[in-house]
């Protein structure tokens, strides 16, 4: 905070845009949102994984062959944190 007069002006603004991008972010879900649309997705990441791992695929060596697969896992992630982040922003956003 300044005591400056000339200041004031700039740190109202300042005060208003983070309460805007705040109630904005609660509006969506918040944090919550947040935690769960990663949860779901590293759970479908890890779960694809555990299903090409059955067949013996491995990470360690990158090979280009297994690149649709390294794909997929990603894929997963994202449509699952995508669905999380949905489901979350419905049921606890405004």
């Amino acid at each position: 905070m300044s005591l400056n007069p000339s200041n004031v002006d700039s740190i109202d603004a300042n005060q208003r845009s983070q309460l805007f991008n705040r109630r904005l972010h609660e509006s969506q879900g918040g944090e919550v949102a947040d935690v769960l649309a990663n949860q779901l997705g590293l759970t479908a990441s890890v779960f694809a994984y555990a299903q090409f791992r059955k067949s013996g695929f491995r990470l360690s060596p990158y090979q280009v062959n297994k690149t649709g697969r390294y794909g997929a896992i990603v894929v997963s992630f994202l449509l699952a944190r995508q669905f999380g982040y949905h489901y979350a922003t419905q049921r606890l956003g405004d």
